[in-house]
């Protein structure tokens, strides 16, 4: 009898706590074409199932641009991309934005020695073909935001254009020096902020990262002001959330870094992430040969993304040799924080997918991951060297965000009309953010233990 009892003590307490299958995430591998100089050069995502990207790919001392186009998320199609115009002319293909699953636009260089061409080109049929929009851009496009009616915005080192229809409008912007923009995101067809700074380049390779700014517009990207300077980082990845809170992240000039502002860009608060652990991996060479990688931190962060006042996602690569070389080696990290940025988690299960190929799969575990896709808080996508792609699925799904709130403070959203603090939660959860802090729940186990404990205690004394 007794025994019958702290089993079934054991089950009620397991059915209340929370499993450690909810707390874990799943990532999984959908693409890769093996090869060290194989990166994913831009890759966009509209949702869960339909993502657009090109890769340039090593072939023999030459470089091949490849298109690759999921419509399920989990099996990537290859596309014929753009073609040159001429027999002795070249494109390379360095940005991507979808509209839909149909509206594809493409930006990059085409060369025809000793002319270039900066280009925008367009598909209507989800990648099966394609035409120029625009052959004069001011200067190669190196980011690219579609808006809802397929007017584009594209961004260069110094310039930050848009496109509609065919007309090409340049875009007025304070004067930045030598620093140069990296960075562009979009709250709605309106308002957006872009930032950039200082960083090496191949005339001054050996300035270092920083002099940061963010530019916001309001009218559609037509003209850009300066709302923050003198970050101590170059900016190159932004996410707001309203006119009020938002994060950037970047490289500084020791490490990559992250702040928050809760006031348009006036201030930045500096936030702490966890250096990827330390670790080992093996490769045949053709014996079997363990290295031995130190805890490290990151050298820069390349993405961020929050999803509500609360829930986001960022990531980053950490050099861990040959740092001044050509040739450098890398890790990846990726964080996760459900209150807002103040403390992360490093997610431990996306490189136990980095395996596999010809050639030392365990080695894959150093690739420079730098692309960072999260339609939603429940899938997204990480890409980069090797021009892998590795899919994201909560294996416990998350209440999806509502509508982005327009202020995060206090415990009511009175800007946007509804009442579940723009979580999708209709429970609330208030986190004193206006946001819910997700589908984890917050209630302590050790109170859980005790309130099975005494009701176990109670019903033993009542047989």
């Amino acid at each position: 009898m007794r025994s019958h009892f702290w089993f079934g003590l054991i089950l009620c307490l397991a059915s209340w706590l929370p499993s450690a299958a909810q707390a874990r995430q799943t990532w999984t591998q959908v693409l890769m074409v093996e090869g060290q100089k194989n990166y994913v050069m831009a890759m966009d995502a509209m949702d869960a199932s339909n993502a657009f990207l090109v890769a340039a790919v090593d072939n023999g001392g030459n470089t091949e641009m490849q298109g690759y186009r999921t419509s399920n998320g989990t099996s990537f199609q290859r596309l014929y991309l753009p073609a040159a115009s001429g027999q002795m002319s070249m494109i390379m293909f360095t940005s991507a934005a979808m509209l839909d699953s149909s509206v594809i636009f493409l930006g990059g260089m085409e060369i025809a020695f000793p002319t270039t061409k900066n280009t925008l080109w367009r598909s209507t049929n989800g990648g099966a073909s394609w035409e120029v929009v625009t052959a004069t851009l001011p200067e190669m496009p190196e980011k690219l935001v579609v808006l809802s009616d397929g007017t584009v915005l594209g961004t260069s080192a110094g310039a930050i254009f848009r496109v509609t229809g065919t007309t090409v409008t340049s875009a007025s912007l304070p004067s930045l020096g030598d620093r140069s923009i990296a960075a562009i995101t979009m709250l709605d067809d309106l308002v957006g902020y872009a930032g950039g700074g200082s960083g090496p380049t191949d005339d001054s390779p050996n300035t270092p990262y920083g002099d940061g700014f963010v530019l916001k517009t309001i009218d559609g990207g037509l003209t850009w002001f300066s709302v923050s300077e003198n970050i101590p980082m170059k900016v190159q990845t932004i996410s707001f959330l309203n006119e009020e809170r938002g994060w950037i992240g970047g490289s500084g000039p020791t490490a990559g870094a992250l702040y928050r502002t809760e006031d348009d860009g006036a201030s930045w608060d500096p936030l702490t992430l966890p250096p990827h652990p330390a670790f080992d991996y093996e490769f045949e060479m053709p014996f079997k040969i363990t290295q031995h990688v130190d805890e490290t931190a990151a050298t820069s962060v390349v993405g961020v993304k929050f999803f509500d006042c609360t829930r986001g996602i960022a990531s980053g690569v950490a050099c861990i040799g040959g740092c001044d070389s050509e040739d450098p080696s890398f890790v990846s990290l990726v964080w996760t924080t459900s209150d807002a940025g103040n403390t992360w988690e490093f997610d431990a299960d996306f490189e136990t997918v980095m395996t596999g190929g010809q050639l030392m799969p365990e080695a894959k575990k150093l690739s420079s991951m730098i692309h960072l896709q999260f339609p939603g808080i429940n899938q997204g996508f990480l890409a980069g060297q090797h021009a892998m792609v590795l899919r994201y699925d909560a294996l416990s799904p998350e209440a999806e965000p509502g509508p982005a709130p327009d202020t995060c403070e206090g415990g009511n959203n009175n800007n946007n009309n509804n009442t579940n603090n723009g979580t999708g939660d209709p429970d609330g959860s208030d986190s004193g953010c206006g946001c819910s802090a997700g589908a984890r729940t917050s209630s302590s186990p050790a109170l859980l233990f005790l309130f099975v404990l005494v009701l176990g205690l109670a019903l033993r004394r009542k047989r």
